[in-house]
């Protein structure tokens, strides 16, 4: 009796983008290696405004998904003042900034920066329920 070869179903490659097709809430991007993805927002204005600091920020909006390029182009969403995120001088956004004081009000506002992000170093999202 030969032995029949089990084809292995096809996995959908884009699978994460497939799924923030048609997401408008405000979202959090995990990273392949476990880590947030973050952005830089006003970094120009840093220097010649100092009420409108540079920000980090982990929060975003999808705003159009390319399944030909694998990509999507994120909106990010500045966090209001009690929710901005300092890394110090390491790499990643410390988790405990994000998971803050439930007493502080979350706030975040449109910016009309995006970035734009390979579907491939993205393995999970989290819809924060505003």
């Amino acid at each position: 009796m030969a032995d029949k070869k089990r084809k292995k179903p096809q996995r959908k490659e884009n699978c994460i983008c497939e799924a923030l097709k048609n997401i408008g809430d405000v979202i959090i991007l995990t990273k392949k290696d476990n880590t947030l993805l973050y952005a830089f927002g006003d970094i120009l204005n840093s220097s010649t405004d100092p009420l409108e600091p540079c920000y980090i920020t982990v929060y975003f909006r999808v705003e159009e998904v390319d399944s030909c390029k694998k990509c999507i182009t994120l909106e990010l969403l500045k966090p209001n003042e009690g929710r901005t995120i300092d890394p110090g001088e390491n790499c990643c956004v410390p988790l405990n900034q994000i998971c803050t004081d439930s007493n502080l009000e979350f706030d975040i506002d449109p910016t009309n920066l995006f970035i734009t992000v390979d579907c491939n170093t993205i393995s999970s999202f989290q819809i924060i329920d505003l």
